[in-house]
């Protein structure tokens, strides 16, 4: 074969292919690079999504945890008024006190006058609260009329097992030309 090229274009040829080579060899490697770069960008990412949500679910655990702290707490509290009121109760309770008797006595000693617009037991402070009224239908002193009620009341078999009586809030109203007395009565247990 016979080199009609002369020697100055070979070296310029082989100059040009060994910039060529180069190029191709600096273009492999960027694209090389590239490709390390995206795969380690999208390994990056999915680590950072697991991380991220090992943290969500360390941080909600930690919450939940929190309320149900919470609510335990509540709950102790609750079931340390509950033990202290079944105490009261079963020490309320153990009085031996039949209450339809009470009542029964209780309705025997009211007179016309009078009645009763609510009963209640109030367990914590031992004691049975009366919220009566009074009208004057004989043109009574209410007053002295309320205030012998009260007396008399200790001397019946409806103020065994109470220790005092305790007159309070009494109220004089009018209602249609009638006086009326409204008054609260609380019955202290014997301890």
């Amino acid at each position: 074969m016979i080199n009609l090229l002369s020697s100055e274009i070979k070296q310029k040829v082989l100059k040009k292919r060994k910039e060529i080579l180069l190029t191709r060899i600096l273009f492999f490697l960027i694209v090389c690079v590239g490709i390390v770069a995206l795969v380690s960008y999208l390994l990056l990412n999915v680590w950072e999504d697991k991380g991220r949500k090992i943290l969500t679910k360390i941080v909600g655990d930690r919450e939940e945890a929190r309320r149900a702290a919470k609510r335990i707490d509540d709950l102790k509290s609750s079931l340390s008024h509950l033990e202290e009121e079944w105490k009261i109760y079963k020490n309320f309770s153990s009085r031996r006190v039949i209450w339809h008797e009470k009542l029964s006595q209780l309705q025997k000693i009211i007179p016309e006058e009078m009645w009763i617009r609510e009963f209640s037991f109030n367990i914590a402070r031992e004691e049975v609260s009366l919220k009566g009224s009074l009208i004057n239908l004989t043109n009574k002193n209410l007053t002295y009329f309320l205030g012998e009620f009260v007396n008399n009341i200790k001397n019946t078999a409806f103020f065994k097992g109470f220790k005092k009586v305790i007159l309070s809030k009494v109220r004089r109203r009018n209602k249609e030309n009638f006086e009326i007395m409204d008054f609260n009565l609380d019955f202290i247990l014997r301890d």
